[in-house]
């Protein structure tokens, strides 16, 4: 009896499930949400029925305004696995996640956004790859795939990733070149605890951004990571939405919003040079080129977006009618030159 009861604890250990000597879940998976009714139960159906259960879930609220709140109780009240945190005041994305961080347990984390799931052998899949490396890894990135299936084709995504491990200085150019966002990775806690604490210490106030906030964080802490390993399992499904704030090229409020976003980023990824970790690391200034260079293809885009919105559909010219009148008065080279960048910009650069 006694060599059965040891099989039998040694394969609920094996398989993930929760041991009554150690509630300790293995994962904290962390999911920020804000106005997500539409998308929440299917995100947490996705993440209950996972085959491995040993994890807990935070649900992070960011002051919703709609059902979001109230759909999360009740999948709290049918599972103690789940525990809600409330945001005093819209914090946005990155803070709310921080919030998750710190009141994690586990001994890996995992970051699901409100509107995409996951497979259901996500965990398993990961706990395998983790105990089987000797949990070596600070940072597992997995693949993802797109849903629906047929996004717009202009859309960049993730590629096929091929199973590998990298140390030391390479990680950063690695990571960014595939995934930047905080989901499709598993992060060991004691090493994101360790960068957050550098983080707050680079950056005392972060303002909040409508977008580009995973990308200044992920690429902060690729600079400290020594151990990433990439596995080609597709556990992610990234749920493409053409009316989300990411995508959303209609709204001038929202293109305002992205287009100070980009330009935010951009100065922050600059500043990254003056990291001790960075200096004279030929990868990083690599992938900080790259980084770059993509982040000004899309802040352009964003100010395109912004003037097609103004001159062809809301026929708003009042941004550079200021410079026109003065035409009467000025026709030098260099008033041209700045009406011409002033145009452009829409009003963002002034010679």
């Amino acid at each position: 009896l006694t060599k059965i009861f040891i099989l039998k604890q040694s394969r609920q250990k094996r398989l993930g499930v929760k041991m009554e000597s150690n509630n300790t879940p293995f994962f904290s998976i962390i999911v920020p949400m804000h106005n997500a009714e539409n998308y929440i139960e299917r995100c947490l159906q996705s993440l209950l029925q996972q085959t491995f259960e040993n994890f807990e879930i935070l649900l992070i609220d960011d002051c919703s305004k709609d059902r979001t709140a109230e759909l999360a109780q009740i999948y709290q009240d049918k599972d103690r696995r789940i525990k809600i945190i409330k945001n005093l005041e819209n914090l946005g994305a990155l803070q709310s996640r921080v919030n998750g961080i710190n009141n994690s347990c586990g001994e890996y984390l995992l970051f699901v956004d409100a509107d995409d799931f996951v497979s259901l052998n996500m965990c398993s899949g990961l706990y395998t790859t983790i105990v089987s490396s000797h949990y070596q890894d600070e940072i597992i990135l997995f693949g993802s795939n797109i849903f629906p299936s047929a996004p717009p084709p202009s859309y960049r995504y993730i590629e096929t990733i091929s199973p590998v491990r990298f140390r030391g200085a390479e990680v950063c150019l690695r990571i960014t070149e595939k995934n930047w966002s905080f989901w499709g990775k598993a992060y060991r806690r004691s090493f994101l605890l360790k960068c957050l604490k550098e983080f707050n210490n680079f950056f005392p106030k972060v303002p909040k951004m409508s977008m580009a906030e995973d990308l200044i964080f992920i690429f902060f802490i690729s600079i400290f990571c020594n151990c990433l390993l990439m596995v080609p399992q597709k556990y992610y499904y990234y749920c493409y939405n053409a009316t989300s704030m990411t995508h959303n090229k209609k709204d001038l409020v929202t293109i305002q919003k992205n287009i100070c976003a980009h330009r935010f980023a951009i100065r922050t990824i600059e500043r990254y040079m003056f990291i001790p970790q960075a200096k004279d690391n030929l990868f990083f200034l690599k992938a900080k080129k790259s980084l770059l260079i993509r982040l000004n293809q899309y802040y352009a885009s964003w100010l395109y977006a912004k003037i097609k919105l103004l001159l062809i559909e809301k026929k708003d010219f009042s941004y550079f009618l200021h410079y026109l009148r003065l035409l009467k008065y000025r026709r030098t080279p260099r008033f041209y030159l700045k009406l011409l960048c002033y145009c452009i910009t829409c009003g963002r650069l002034k010679l």
